[in-house]
């Protein structure tokens, strides 16, 4: 299913902050409640706390490689995934490196996007052009989720899976929520029309149990461009990003509570000044980071709240970074 490869690289020093991480077996993190990772999209990936401090640098590409994105942490943060490409007319593969970046394991699988790292074990979930997958990363094994082309829902019959985008872990790393494009066909007058839906998806890291999450639901999600998804810390909500008319992003808020017939689906951003394109969430409280634009990329905090454990509000209560490339960001438990 994929060739694996393993290289040793040596970044040139960078100076943003004291001591250079090359050549030593481990860099040191300090002790810290989280991490938060991003990158500037071009060859460094930044190692945050949630003050906004940098506590580290990586440059784990080669000259062959171009460009770093999706970098993601792995179990408690022992580990960082990312995407790059060998050539620019290469796909994307898929490396795994340690937290010094000498260390570096390639992966080529077709074509991956949106990765997406286990906070409670060394597995790394991310979709291709149509499936879902896992890799273990212990194992070296890479499996599909499910394969399943069709779901059943009340209020519109079957509904046809298309295609899986934005997994990520649950906060306990047994589940997985995903956007799911898809259609089904609706009777108007004598013909059948084919109509598009955008539904949220969940299924077991083990591959069973897949179903939409909101298949009850008439109007599930807007149409349109998904960008990102991610768990509250708790496990009692999934927050999503939608791009509207290219430039502004929309977080929705979506409460996870199966035992409720009817889904919650909650807009949650008021904002028309930023253009919001990645969401990522504290895994200690109730914070979330959000990012802006790559060629403007900030991080900013907000902070979200139950009324009666039902209605969900969401606020802008600071800017994480200034003046930085800091893009693409993931938030990772502590530990080590």
């Amino acid at each position: 299913m994929f060739n694996k490869g393993r290289m040793a690289v040596c970044g040139f020093a960078f100076l943003l902050v004291a001591g250079v991480f090359c050549g030593r077996d481990e860099a040191d993190w300090g002790e810290r409640a989280s991490y938060i990772l991003t990158t500037d999209t071009v060859s460094v990936i930044y190692v945050l706390d949630d003050t906004g401090e940098l506590v580290a640098s990586i440059t784990p590409l080669e000259d062959s490689m171009q460009g770093i994105w999706s970098p993601t942490l792995i179990g408690a943060s022992e580990r960082v995934a990312f995407l790059s490409r060998e050539k620019p007319d290469y796909p994307p593969y898929l490396y795994i490196t340690d937290r010094s970046g000498n260390e570096l394991t390639t992966y080529e699988v077709p074509a991956p996007q949106w990765l997406d790292g286990s906070p409670t074990a060394p597995e790394l979930v991310f979709a291709t052009s149509s499936r879902i997958s896992i890799l273990k990363a212990d194992e070296e094994k890479i499996s599909t989720l499910f394969t399943d082309r069709k779901t059943e829902s009340k209020v519109v019959d079957s509904i046809l899976f298309t295609k899986a985008m934005a997994p990520a872990f649950s906060p306990d790393g047994e589940k997985v929520a995903f956007i799911q494009l898809g259609k089904y066909f609706e009777l108007a007058g004598t013909q059948y029309v084919e109509r598009p839906r955008t539904d949220v998806g969940v299924v077991n890291r083990d591959g069973s149990g897949y179903h939409l999450l909101t298949a009850s639901l008439k109007d599930p999600l807007p149409i349109g461009s998904w960008i990102d998804l991610c768990w509250s810390h708790d496990g009692r909500w999934i927050f999503a990003v939608k791009e509207s008319e290219g430039k502004i992003g929309t977080v929705y808020a979506i409460r996870y509570d199966e035992t409720q017939p009817e889904v919650q689906i909650i807009p949650i951003s008021k904002d028309w000044f930023k253009s919001y394109s990645y969401i990522t969430a504290s895994p200690t409280g109730d914070t979330l980071l959000l990012g802006t634009a790559p060629r403007h990329a900030d991080l900013y905090v907000w902070e979200f709240k139950e009324k009666a454990g039902t209605v969900i509000t969401g606020s802008e209560v600071g800017r994480l970074t200034d003046a930085k490339v800091y893009a693409d960001p993931d938030w990772g438990p502590g530990g080590k």
